[in-house]
Order: structure tokens, then sequence, then C-alpha cells
């Protein structure tokens, strides 16, 4: 979820195989737990307009809050 937002904070688009790619996890464990994240709000997928093979990952409004939200607890 970090590199996500990073990733967005950057306006750098991050592809799903860029972030499955940086993870040292296997795939199956990974697509799992990254499954649940888009299901339950916290990361959104959007089409790619560089290559309509992928996917970017966003995310989400919710996401964006609560990191905000923890990283001002943290540098208090």
């Amino acid at each position: 979820m970090i590199l996500v937002v990073e990733k967005d904070s950057q306006n750098k688009p991050l592809t799903i195989k860029n972030l499955f790619k940086s993870l040292v996890h296997s795939d199956m464990g990974t697509r799992h737990h990254f499954n649940r994240l888009v299901k339950n709000g916290w990361i959104d997928l959007l089409d790619n307009k560089l290559d309509s093979r992928s996917k970017l990952c966003v995310p989400t409004t919710k996401l964006k809050v609560e990191f905000t939200s923890l990283v001002s607890k943290l540098t208090i």
C-alpha cells in the first residue's frame, strides 16, 4: 500500500505487474491480499492508456486519507 501511495504522489503510474515484481512474496499469496485491498476499497484499478494489456494501481481517497492521518500521527 505504501508503494501505491508513493508512486501516486510522484505521478508515476504503477502497474499490477510492477507492483508484484517489487515484492519478495509469492504471486499467489500477494494476489489474494491484493484482491482483498481492491474489494475493500483501498486500491482502485484503472485502464492503462499506454498498454491495454495492463492495469494501473492507484490509491483510493479512503487510502489517501488514512495514510495522511497515519503519517501526521507519526511526525508529531
